[in-house]
């Protein structure tokens, strides 16, 4: 009696101390189930199939008399139709033995049955006489056979075995109450009843065949789609500010430097992008933002819906000093304020003031209905004015004059916290990750710097996908084998792979952007010919020109070290040596490239291409002291991607006049 009670005790499937033995079934999985068909995505036939056709033994007919015993004792009842093989000889061989039975049950279609000699009285209790039924050999007989069948409706139980229908529907319920079967109304037939077990099963199998449509791509194709989904590639770009609110959209939760949103991020994917159309977002009430030091010594900044429900990353709580408590206390009890009323309210002085509101700011408390706190020298600007403003001294009573900004200053306000639901968060999070890269990995989710861990998103990845919402496979070349797209990504990427005459435009992004994949911390390795890999750090100065998702050109320091790489061409490298103009600024007025794949830039093979776009020696580098100033020559230049000696001759002489006759 011991070892029959405890031998297998180690062996059971664990379960939660408040759950049955009986009940010890992947909740989740069935979870995932219920939800896709309450979702109308309805069971898949294929897998559905095979569970029946395991539950009733097709296609693994009995070899022997021995195992035909068994099957009628597991199976309960089999119709001549049900026989296949040398079934029925078996089933004879048995009666002579007295260890089956034929039996005939009325009102079914299906009336003559094989049975086991030892059930015959159970048959008999149950369905003997209409008048004198024993309940409980019906309920046996009736849950063999759901247990045996991968989906059971109620005109399957009623055109199986003589029973009123009101009485199969009571026994149903009343298993389904007791959660060991579950009802599926799905599907125009009615619903219909499955054991749990059988039903994970399904799930199990529908999903591994969904796993299998999988179709691996090459790093490259997977880089170029990440550049068109976010609107990077020349054929993608958006415009206007509608162009820059789908962006938005796309890029909630990425949190980034102020100066690095306005010169890298919405630039490169809206065309002709302004700052107003920003601040017209903010001040419509839609978007917020929130900035955070995390750590470093400039804040990072998200950009958000108002309605986000992703939560942010937790800040270390530092005691506030008094000012910014004050501050705090007066917006959470005002509401939004302008920085001139909060001072009023706190007694504060307006330079005090603006001081707690940036230690506010960075410790991600408060937020502006503006982006001006943001930008370079905000702070520094409302206080110049601040001061302008201020009473001039002698002059008792005499009233300040208020000069004015170009711009007003607008309100401040606490940022409310997020929701407490964490699974909420999370799934609002895998929402926007799966908008921004549609295929899902460890690596890639590292590259969003206020996102999740990756251990904290697997559980719920797994839970979409059995739910039919997403797909698991292997979708990407190179990266992790845990990895998760939509099915509208997973079609993208393959439509891009198979492509044949795909545009294959050069794009110039920034190596710290979220659509950027490869380099230091990225999902992607930047491979070289003699072996090993490039490196390249994900910092805002770094820079990379693509081509069909495949790097040609590495700018490093805001263009000071160029590397282009052995595996492109030379038209290709020439081609994107024009693109280090773009770095260009009034700030930087002097653009010197220092190196070229580790060589003096002077002595280096990009010599020629530069003095071509209007680099003159500067030894060892080479300097383009126009910033950037557009002449017919440089723009001819630009457009050349010839790599014949004797034309780089020719406009290097030319070139290297040309300054001096500007000037």
């Amino acid at each position: 009696q011991f070892t029959a009670a405890y031998l297998y005790e180690w062996d059971e499937p664990r379960r939660k101390p408040e759950q049955p033995a009986q009940a010890a079934v992947d909740e989740d999985l069935l979870d995932g189930l219920l939800h896709s068909l309450d979702a109308g995505r309805g069971l898949d036939a294929q897998a559905v199939g095979r569970v029946e056709a395991r539950l009733r033994q097709r296609g693994l007919p009995p070899r022997t008399f021995e195992e035909m015993s068994e099957t009628l004792r597991v199976l309960g009842d089999l119709s001549t139709e049900e026989l296949s093989g040398p079934m029925e000889q078996f089933a004879v061989e048995l009666r002579d033995q007295g260890r089956a039975v034929w039996i005939e049950l009325t009102g079914v279609d299906r009336p003559g049955r094989w049975i086991s000699a030892e059930e015959r009285s159970l048959y008999e209790a149950a369905f003997a006489s209409p008048l004198e039924t024993d309940p409980e050999a019906v309920e046996t007989i009736i849950r063999r056979f759901l247990r045996t069948h991968a989906l059971v409706g109620l005109a399957d139980v009623m055109s199986r075995y003589p029973i009123a229908p009101e009485i199969a529907r009571d026994l149903l319920e009343r298993w389904v109450e007791s959660r060991e079967v579950v009802r599926i109304d799905e599907g125009g037939d009615g619903p219909r009843w499955a054991e749990r077990e059988n039903l994970t099963e399904i799930q199990r199998l529908a999903v591994a065949n969904r796993r299998r449509e999988s179709v691996a791509v090459r790093p490259e194709v997977f880089a170029d789609f990440v550049l068109r989904r976010q609107h990077l590639h020349p054929a993608e770009r958006l415009k206007g500010t509608e162009g820059l609110e789908q962006t938005l959209d796309q890029l909630q939760g990425f949190a980034a430097a102020a100066v690095f949103w306005e010169s890298e991020l919405l630039p490169r994917r809206v065309a002709d992008y302004r700052p107003s159309w920003l601040d017209e977002l903010f001040a419509g009430g839609g978007w917020l933002w929130r900035a955070s030091l995390c750590g470093r010594e400039e804040p990072l900044a998200a950009i958000v819906a108002r309605d986000f429900d992703g939560g942010w990353p937790e800040t270390v709580e530092v005691e506030l000093d008094e000012a910014a408590r004050r501050v705090l206390d007066a917006l959470e009890q005002r509401g939004a304020s302008f920085a001139v009323d909060l001072a009023r309210a706190t007694d504060l002085g307006p330079t005090a003031t603006r001081r707690a509101l940036r230690t506010l700011l960075e410790r991600g408390a408060v937020g502006n209905d503006r982006f001006d706190p943001l930008r370079p020298g905000g702070f520094d600007i409302l206080d110049a004015l601040n001061e302008a403003s201020a009473p001039r001294a002698g002059r008792r009573g005499a009233r300040s004059r208020r000069i004015q900004p170009g711009r007003p200053e607008g309100r401040w306000a606490v940022i409310e916290s997020p929701t407490e639901n964490v699974e909420t968060r999370r799934l609002a999070w895998i929402d926007h990750l799966f908008d921004r890269y549609g295929v899902l990995t460890r690596e890639v989710v590292g590259l969003d710097p206020w996102a999740p861990p990756w251990c904290e998103l697997v559980p719920l990845l797994a839970r979409l996908e059995l739910r039919g919402e997403i797909r698991r496979g292997y979708f990407v070349e190179g990266l992790s084998g845990v990895q998760y797209a939509t099915d509208e990504a997973a079609g993208r990427l393959a439509s891009l792979a198979s492509a044949p005459n795909l545009d294959h435009d050069e794009v110039f992004v920034s190596a710290a952007g979220p659509a950027n994949l490869y380099g230091a911390g990225g999902p992607l390795d930047i491979p070289l010919l003699e072996g090993g890999t490039a490196r390249l750090s994900r910092a805002p100065g770094n820079h990379l020109v693509l081509r069909g998702g495949r790097p040609v050109l590495i700018l490093e320091s805001n263009g000071k070290r160029l590397t282009g790489l052995a595996s492109s061409s030379a038209s290709e490298i020439d081609s994107a040596l024009a693109r280090v103009l773009e770095l260009v600024t009034l700030e930087r007025r002097v653009f010197k490239v220092e190196s070229y794949n580790g060589q003096p830039t002077l002595a280096s093979p990009a010599a020629g291409r530069l003095a071509e776009l209007g680099f003159v020696r500067d030894y060892p580098a080479m300097t383009d002291p126009a910033g950037g100033t557009p002449s017919p020559i440089r723009a001819r230049s630009r457009g050349r991607t010839s790599g014949h000696s004797a034309d780089r001759i020719e406009n290097t002489t030319v070139s290297r006049h040309e300054p001096s006759a500007r000037r």
